[in-house]
């Protein structure tokens, strides 16, 4: 940590509840933050992260009901004693979600809206929405209508519209979770030009693989309390205790281990070759099997050439789209943001009705007598991308039975089944809570738990580790392969390392095509395509590049195995 600079942030024992809860989200929280730090903020989900921004925003407690305690002082102002137009100022809090946070069609007219709210003259507007869009590299994007914006463009956007109020300070909530590899690669560059030209970053974050490479410290929350405090470089010496909380642990930190290489930052792809163990591992003589290919039994789920255009537009959104897969298997869906993911889910789902071509289940045309929308709950769930469109009852219980009182389960059996659930999901403590007051994170496991609970043989899940640690996804992949009724899975994702531990076929669209499809190592194995679907290869993957392996080892743990046999076949 540089002392000698400034101190921008620092909390005082601060404590928080919530008028619904019934333990503190914050407890007793202790941090100081010095001007131009970028703090990377990770923890198990719900354990208080997000909790901490509003806090630092003022959010907590001028906007957001509960009891608190301590204090919170941001460029020397105690918030609770300043108000919230003067904290947003001095702290901008961007969500995780831009749609959650821009209103307004234009993009000058979002920027202008937050100045108009804090009083700035008005003649002064137009050229402080001009200079916060060129420091987030979207100079004469003023006209531009928002909806017509990427992903990254958006959260790029949502940005922009703090800085124009002058904030020196932003606290980021999860910003690059719904974002493909390169609308998160625009978000974390901007925010690391930001950083550079003076700015303090806040920054919470699941992706640590990504988001450590603009961290300069790592503060680590465990059950409403600060835990860790280390500098990123230092991560490899606190392996068991973020392993301990489910967190993700680089893959170039553990394969740097089990080599023994002494590196004052994180290991490359490049220091993993150099070691001087790597040379004399017999990279490929150790067979991996591939995913198991097309059997010659009919697939379960065929979808056979669907075409989709969204209406008042020309150009579809699908084109000719087809794949299928068999009982038992996970298929991943991969490509940029706006490629075509989610209407595929829309449309498997039954939610849109395709321009041409059909879904198969068993060989017949799903939902051909009924209606499609008629098997969405019975035979098929689906989890959207925000859970947030899912949840609409009073308690997380409630919300949990209610797919089982419409399919006539009677009401103390389905409220029985429901608590079975929430103890499966780790969520019993959050039963009679009303399901908007949990974490996101917390929000899709309940959605996700609803989702499960009819007994769908097909479910669908919109980007479904967002908002997840690691240890979360392990255990819903988990609760998944238990499910008595599940006989497919298809989920589209931007996290490859998702992808490549639970998966078993991929396709990969690029603007409503279909590019690639098959077993999961033989698409990833085809860099070209990649590039074409903006698929990033994450370290595994690009250490089999760069190494020439084939098929490629797309795990840390596949790597870890063969430098485990190649070390015991020199012994």
């Amino acid at each position: 940590m540089e002392t000698d600079k400034p101190l921008m942030v620092q909390l005082d024992k601060v404590s928080f509840r919530y008028p619904s809860g019934d333990k503190n989200s914050l407890d007793a929280v202790s941090a100081s933050i010095r001007k131009q730090e970028c703090v990377l903020v990770a923890g198990p989900t719900g354990c208080g992260k997000s909790t901490l921004l509003k806090a630092v925003s003022g959010i907590i407690p001028h906007a957001s009901s509960g009891l608190m305690q301590g204090e919170v002082w941001v460029e020397g102002v105690n918030s609770g004693q300043s108000t919230l137009p003067e904290m947003a100022k001095r702290a901008g809090l961007v969500f995780q979600s831009p749609d959650d946070q821009l209103f307004c069609e234009y993009v000058e007219d979002e920027l202008a809206f937050g100045l108009e709210n804090i009083g700035v003259d008005p003649r002064h507007i137009p050229d402080l929405v001009s200079q916060a869009l060129a420091r987030v590299g979207l100079e004469g994007f003023g006209s531009v209508k928002i909806q017509t914006l990427s992903g990254g463009q958006k959260q790029r956007v949502a940005i922009a519209a703090q800085l124009a109020m002058g904030a020196p300070i932003l606290a980021l909530d999860e910003p690059i979770s719904q974002l493909d590899p390169a609308g998160a690669r625009d978000v974390l560059g901007c925010l690391q030009s930001l950083r550079e030209e003076g700015l303090t970053i806040i920054l919470v974050e699941h992706r640590l693989s990504e988001a450590l490479r603009i961290a300069s410290r790592v503060l680590v929350m465990d059950k409403a309390k600060l835990v860790l405090d280390f500098s990123p470089d230092a991560i490899g010496g606190y392996q068991d205790q973020l392993t301990k909380l489910g967190l993700e642990i680089p893959a170039g930190v553990r394969l740097g281990a089990c080599l023994n290489i002494q590196s004052k930052s994180i290991p490359s792809v490049e220091d993993i070759m150099n070691s001087a163990v790597f040379p004399l591992l017999p990279l490929n003589s150790h067979h991996i099997s591939l995913v198991r290919t097309e059997r010659e039994a009919a697939p379960f789920i065929e979808v056979k050439n669907l075409c989709y255009t969204y209406p008042k537009t020309r150009e579809p959104v699908l084109k000719d789209v087809s794949f299928s897969l068999e009982k038992g298997e996970a298929l991943a869906v991969m490509g940029r943001n706006g490629s075509g993911k989610s209407t595929l889910l829309s449309v498997l789902a039954g939610l849109l009705k395709p321009d041409s071509g059909e879904v198969l289940m068993n060989g017949r045309p799903l939902g051909k007598k009924r209606g499609r929308k008629a098997l969405l709950g019975s035979e098929i769930g689906m989890v959207f991308q925000n859970p947030d469109l899912l949840l609409i009852q009073d308690s997380v219980t409630e919300e949990i039975a209610q797919g089982l009182l419409q399919k006539g389960v009677p009401k103390k059996q389905a409220r029985r089944e429901a608590m079975e659930f929430l103890r499966a999901f780790g969520l019993e403590k959050l039963a009679s809570m009303p399901p908007w007051s949990c974490s996101r994170g917390q929000r899709l496991q309940v959605s996700l738990a609803a989702a499960l609970s009819p007994g769908p043989r097909v479910l669908l899940l919109d980007e479904p580790t967002t908002g997840q640690n690691k240890r979360n996804i392990f255990n819903i992949a988990g609760l998944l392969q238990k499910s008595k009724t599940l006989r497919s899975i298809v989920f589209c994702s931007h996290d490859l390392s998702a992808v490549c531990a639970y998966a078993a076929k991929l396709v990969l669209l690029d603007q409503g095509r279909v590019i690639a499809r098959g077993p999961v190592k033989e698409v990833l194995g085809a860099r070209d395509l990649l590039d074409q679907a903006g698929v990033v290869p994450h370290f595994a993957l690009e250490l089999s590049f760069a190494t020439k392996t084939a098929p490629p080892l797309i795990t840390a743990g596949e790597w870890l195995d063969r430098f485990q046999s190649g070390k015991e076949a020199q012994n």
